[in-house]
């Protein structure tokens, strides 16, 4: 996991609204996401995770992959307004840092956000029009289940701060808490 963050005390006083630096340890809540509950889930653990949290330029990148264990039947159908994904990201603690996620269905630069492949579901949006998220891959495979998530720009609910210790990642399917992958990353 490669976390950066470049604000000083000053800057981020700034970001939190407070005037001296003592006060600056206060953190700033995440937006509420209706599937990510305030501990983590049980929920299917990869076999390979890479996460990237780029605090400066607002970006994020979460691939995780295990040997078939994610089914059609898991994934839903989020072409038909059937349900959206959220992205939980819980601290050593288990509180819940960080926060976002896509609704089902949905507009994105005119086209659908989200379509069906062969492979399973994708969506796709270059602004980030959901809480920053520009790309969500959820492929079932022969081989390896694939998912993808990637976000970026303002509008990525990224707290001032990176998290002091590693971290806990969850997918979770808006409507179904049952269907969720995880991931630990120092």
């Amino acid at each position: 996991m490669r976390l950066h963050s470049r604000a000083t005390l000053g800057a981020l006083a700034l970001v939190l609204g407070v005037s001296n630096a003592a006060t600056a340890a206060t953190v700033i809540p995440p937006p509420p996401v209706a599937a990510c509950s305030p501990a983590p889930l049980p929920c299917t653990p990869a076999r390979k995770i890479k996460l990237q949290l780029d605090f400066v330029h607002h970006r994020l990148s979460w691939k995780w992959s295990a040997r078939n264990v994610v089914s059609f039947g898991q994934l839903s159908n989020p072409t038909l307004n059937r349900a959206g994904y959220d992205l939980c990201v819980y601290d050593a603690s288990g509180a819940l840092f960080m926060a976002t996620g896509v609704p089902p269905g949905g507009v994105c630069s005119g086209r659908p956000c989200w379509r069906a492949k062969p492979w399973g579901y994708e969506y796709r949006s270059a602004t980030g029009q959901s809480l920053g998220l520009t790309k969500i891959m959820l492929k079932v495979g022969h081989r390896a289940d694939k998912l993808l998530v990637t976000g970026a720009g303002n509008s990525l609910p990224m707290p001032p701060t990176p998290p002091a210790s590693s971290v806990t990642v969850q997918l979770v399917r808006s409507d179904d808490h049952t269907a969720c992958w995880t991931s630990t990353a120092p």
